[in-house]
């Protein structure tokens, strides 16, 4: 929900204010660091038991995997409020000294989700969003005609601090690919510079080994391990050293997916995300089709083809068959008409923006040209078993 301006805080999706430090991914201002990484926290009255569960056990994520701790109070010099009286779901950014007053943290209504009070709490530790970095520009690309006017603040910079942490598609803190979109379900505001890498932005339901990675290094949790000097420089393979982790090896190094070993020296596989269930990248002629066509398979999930025809040759794909969930059939939504349960891209001309189909909406021998070599396909799907068929197709390479 988009809520009017609220001096120096994040909505989510959240508004960045003018007043707000201008960095954008882990505090710059150790002053605004919870001291310690000690954060007291109450509840306003507002609050019903099952959401008061629901933001310890947010809590409980960022306990686990970092030397953050949190403890209920009546009061303290700083603290957080969780209060569910007011619209959306923002969050101050980092310790405000309120001088007894308390800084507010709402989940108002329908911001009781676990993966949404872990977000917001991120921000209260002094974490900004993951597309803000100053780097961004390397990963992914903002669409922006797609954005309101009024909302373009939401996508600016600033100056970068990630302590070295590398971009993480999957961060708790990264946007979704439409949000503030003008037309919610068909046009997206984000795109990765990697379409395999489209399906995974603003999936992230829990803190990322990268999220945790920032966190222990914004509050300095090595520093709490005898061994430091030692162990802390034999990290590999963007592992790091940390006292607290889900697992019983505190004070070794805690390694990323795909890594192992006391050191995390081992690669079990190159890539830091998990491959996607179908797709790839496609430089011959050769035929498509989703897993288990014409079934759909489970998991289903989303799928991507990143078609390139050598030299100046331009793709063809002949759908012999699409068949996915159909548009919203509802006279009383404005969402009428579009492609809420899952849709599928195609970049034809444009290889940053395509348009959405869904239903079976390409019908059967119909073909499809690219206005240049490349030609993408990306579905995005919401995880659920389909009693559709899914896609089947031909890829050529034409002059």
């Amino acid at each position: 929900m988009v809520l009017p301006p609220l001096p120096n805080k994040y909505q989510d999706n959240n508004k960045l204010e003018e007043d707000e430090l201008q960095e954008r991914k882990g505090l710059l201002n150790v002053l605004q660091l919870w001291p310690s990484g000690r954060v007291a926290y109450n509840f306003h009255s507002s609050v019903n038991k099952q959401t008061r569960e629901n933001i310890r056990l947010a809590m409980d994520e960022w306990e686990k995997k970092t030397c953050l701790r949190f403890h209920e109070t009546l009061i303290d010099l700083s603290y957080l409020r969780f209060r569910t009286d007011q619209s959306g779901c923002w969050s101050l950014v980092g310790r405000q000294n309120k001088f007894f007053q308390g800084q507010d943290v709402s989940i108002g209504p329908g911001c009781e989700r676990i993966p949404v009070i872990v977000h917001e709490v991120g921000h209260a530790i002094g974490m900004y969003h993951e597309q803000s970095r100053i780097d961004r520009d390397g990963y992914i690309t903002i669409l922006w005609n797609n954005i309101p006017s009024g909302m373009t603040s939401q996508f600016s910079t600033g100056i970068e601090f990630s302590r070295g942490v590398e971009y993480d598609y999957t961060s708790v803190m990264h946007y979704g690919s439409m949000a503030f979109t003008k037309q919610l379900f068909e046009r997206n505001t984000i795109v990765t510079k990697n379409p395999h890498y489209q399906r995974l932005i603003g999936t992230g339901r829990q803190i990322s080994f990268r999220d945790a990675k920032l966190a222990n290094s914004m509050y300095s949790c090595s520093s709490l391990c005898p061994n430091l000097f030692n162990a802390s420089q034999q990290c590999q393979n963007e592992g790091y050293l940390s006292p607290y982790n889900a697992e019983e090896n505190a004070c070794k190094c805690v390694c990323q997916p795909g890594t192992s070993g006391e050191f995390c020296e081992i690669v079990n596989f190159s890539s830091y995300y998990e491959p996607p269930v179908c797709g790839g990248n496609v430089t011959e002629e050769t035929d498509i089709q989703t897993p288990g066509y014409p079934k759909r398979e489970l998991p289903i999930d989303s799928c991507s083809w990143w078609i390139q025809a050598p030299g100046r040759k331009r793709v063809m794909v002949t759908f012999e068959d699409f068949s996915f969930a159909p548009r919203l059939d509802s006279r009383t939504s404005k969402y009428r008409g579009r492609c809420l349960q899952e849709r599928v891209e195609i970049r034809t001309r444009n290889m940053a923006e395509g348009n959405m189909f869904c239903g079976e909406d390409i019908k059967r021998g119909t073909n499809l040209a690219s206005k240049g070599n490349q030609f993408i396909i990306i579905i995005t799907t919401n995880g659920h078993s389909q009693s559709t068929r899914g896609l089947k197709g031909k890829v050529s390479f034409i002059d």
